[in-house]
C-alpha cells in the first residue's frame, strides 16, 4: 500500500506531499488538482510497465506535463509503500527533457534501507556502484525539507 506520495512539478501540482491510508478520498474545488493526481498515478503505472515515453507523448509531451513555472525544469516524485509486516519500500525518480527527449534522470529504489536500484542518466546501475558508495541526493534536493 502506498503510504506517502510526494510530487514536484507535475501539471498543476507544484509541490505535493500527502499521506495516504487504506482509503483515501479526494475532495476539492474544480481545478484543484484531483484529476492531475489521478493522471499521475496512470503515468506511474505506464512507467512501471516500461511505457513512460509513450505515456508522456500521449499527454502532449513533457512540456505539457510540467508545472508552468520557469524555475521548475523537471518532474520528480517519491512514494513510500508499506507491506504487511512493516517492510517499507521507497521509490524516487526524476524525469527531465533533454534535446526534446524525455528521460529518467535519476531513479532510486530501496527496501528496509537497502538500496536495490540506483541509476543516473547515462549510467547503468553497475556503473554507479563501481564509482564507490552511491551518493543518494537528500530528499531536500527535489522536495524541500523532509
Amino acid at each position: 500500500m502506498i503510504t506517502n506520495l510526494k510530487i514536484k512539478g507535475f501539471r498543476s501540482l507544484k509541490e505535493l506531499d500527502v499521506d495516504l491510508g487504506p482509503l483515501t478520498v479526494l475532495i476539492g474545488a474544480n481545478n484543484s488538482g484531483k484529476t492531475n493526481l489521478m493522471d499521475f498515478f496512470m503515468l506511474l503505472s505506464e512507467a512501471a510497465d516500461g511505457r513512460l515515453a509513450d505515456g508522456i507523448a500521449r499527454r502532449g509531451g513533457f512540456r505539457n506535463l510540467m508545472y508552468a513555472d520557469e524555475d521548475i525544469e523537471e518532474i520528480s516524485w517519491e512514494l513510500m509503500t508499506e507491506r504487511i509486516g512493516g517492510a517499507f519500500t521507497r521509490y524516487r525518480a526524476t524525469v527531465r527533457e533533454t534535446n526534446n527527449t524525455s528521460s529518467v534522470w535519476f531513479e532510486y529504489l530501496s527496501q528496509l534501507d537497502q538500496v536495490l536500484l540506483l541509476r543516473k542518466e547515462g549510467e547503468s546501475c553497475a556503473q554507479v556502484w563501481e564509482q564507490g558508495t552511491p551518493q543518494i541526493p537528500p530528499i531536500s534536493t527535489a522536495f524541500g525539507s523532509e
